[in-house]
């Protein structure tokens, strides 16, 4: 059935394996990045949590930040959204320092960074209309009111695909999981964003839901020039959407590059255990790993090489 599936939902699924979005090209020598942390230091009260973190994200472009739970990747973007200010080292935006908490940056520097939210389903109001919950920033980011605000609203909702004239007064709880995933990234192209943070954006998803969103960001990326710091476990993920790759582990930085580097030996010993225990849908598993380990048929003839 792997090799061969016969019906188009089963073809549909084995279809997401072969998502994978090329890499851009190199950024230019002397390039200034959108969004560059230098030599973070952050803390939750008296615990380190962020040791000397330093990458780079340009302008149209996606760094997937990858690492175990705990390794930094949130807490990172905590920091540059300016809901945890750092400790040391400083955050720049198009070149220019950003205030490390949010409260000392203008609604202009609010506006241009934005974020989207791993729990679709508590991070949307329940007892708000989708059509409320898109209205909010678009109010307060664009001052637009009345008849513009909902023209807004309409169009930000045919961007992600939902037709305004179905979904508009729903309430979450009528959603499924894609689609209030969906909800969330149109709530945070309301603000006009040049930098959106995607945390864990698919890891609640099914597998062909959560291509689809992959599919969707690409596109907008394109559309709008938007960057992304996708922050994943799933290097599945960073294969289908990264430019570049940083990997985290205890607060640090232990290697960062182009994705197609970071899928080529040799690496951070870290790095080769995230990869290695990536989960693959191989039809040949079987036969590869036989082969791997010297094994020249299976059954009662299995011979081990020597």
């Amino acid at each position: 059935m792997l090799d061969a599936p016969t019906q188009d939902y089963t073809k549909s699924l084995w279809a997401v394996r072969s998502f994978e979005r090329p890499a851009k090209p190199a950024v230019q020598t002397g390039a200034i990045p959108l969004v560059s942390m230098q030599k973070v230091d952050a803390a939750y009260g008296k615990v380190p949590v962020l040791h000397d973190v330093s990458f780079d994200i340009h302008a149209g472009r996606t760094v997937a930040v990858v690492g175990e739970s705990g390794s930094g990747k949130s807490t990172a973007a905590r920091c540059i959204t300016g809901l945890l200010p750092p400790t040391s080292g400083q955050i720049l935006f198009d070149g220019a320092p950003l205030p490390a908490h949010y409260r000392k940056r203008s609604k202009d520097q609010l506006r241009q960074i934005q974020m989207i939210y791993q729990m679709a389903d508590t991070a949307l109001n329940p007892r708000m209309s989708i059509g409320q919950i898109i209205a909010r920033p678009v109010q307060f980011y664009l001052d637009l009111t009345g008849k513009a605000k909902r023209q807004r609203v309409c169009a930000l909702l045919e961007q992600i695909e939902l037709d305004p004239a179905e979904y508009y007064n729903r309430l979450p709880s009528e959603l499924s999981g894609g689609q209030k995933q969906r909800i969330g990234i149109a709530r945070a192209l309301a603000a006009e964003p040049r930098f959106i943070i995607c945390d864990e954006v698919t890891s609640a998803l099914d597998q062909l839901v959560a291509e689809g969103i992959l599919r969707l960001l690409a596109r907008l990326q394109d559309e709008l020039s938007l960057s992304y710091m996708f922050i994943t476990h799933d290097l599945a993920t960073v294969r289908a959407i990264a430019d570049e790759v940083v990997v985290m582990k205890d607060g640090h930085v232990v290697e960062q590059g182009p994705k197609a580097e970071m899928f080529r030996p040799p690496h951070h010993a870290y790095t080769d255990l995230l990869l290695s225990s990536v989960p693959e849908m191989d039809p040949d598993w079987l036969s590869n790993l036989l082969a791997e380990r010297g094994v020249d048929n299976i059954g009662d003839a299995a011979v081990t090489k020597l």
